[in-house]
């Protein structure tokens, strides 16, 4: 799901009620979101992996890579990247950004190979960075790459970064 250039509540990778049989993409510029922003489904799984991409947008709301819902399982793996002049939150609205989902797990407790992966190289966060989930698991490793030096991707858009919060 590419989304420039717009206004929108929520958005999500995944279904609503309904599962994903591969991999999810969002690449989000130039945008306000009202709400908040799931690389997954809303309480419907991903059997493959989740990103989401940020750059040079407003979200009022928290940011995860994964889905929202004990339902919303992503299977593979989960990262979201935030470069450019990305703000996550505002001084009236905390936001968090979560390497995987909102009370949604990522991987599955059979298999723990999974990972969750935040790169943060621009923007501003107005509250916590969390590298897992919100009131749920990663079975596998989480990775959490702050700044342009810490994060091994080409063609991001480095800027001025500040944490509000903390990272965990």
């Amino acid at each position: 799901v590419v989304v420039s250039n717009a206004t929108v509540l929520n958005i999500y990778g995944g279904g609503n009620l309904a599962q994903v049989n591969n991999s999810t993409f969002l690449d989000i510029n130039n945008c306000t979101l009202n709400a908040s922003v799931y690389g997954g489904g809303n309480e419907g799984p991903v059997l493959g992996n989740t990103e989401v991409y940020v750059t040079d947008s407003t979200i009022l709301g928290s940011l995860y890579a994964g889905g929202n819902g004990a339902s919303a399982v992503v299977n593979g793996n989960t990262i979201v990247t935030i470069d450019g002049f990305t703000n996550v939150g505002n001084e009236s609205s905390a936001g968090c950004v979560f390497g995987s989902g909102n009370a949604a797990a990522t991987g599955t407790e059979a298999n723990r190979n999974s990972t969750a992966t935040v790169n943060i190289v621009g923007g501003h966060i107005y509250e916590n960075v969390y590298g897992g989930a919100n009131t749920s698991v990663v079975y596998g490793a989480t990775y959490t790459n702050i700044g342009s030096k810490a994060v091994n991707k080409t063609g991001l858009r480095v800027n001025d970064l500040i944490i509000d919060g903390t990272v965990f």
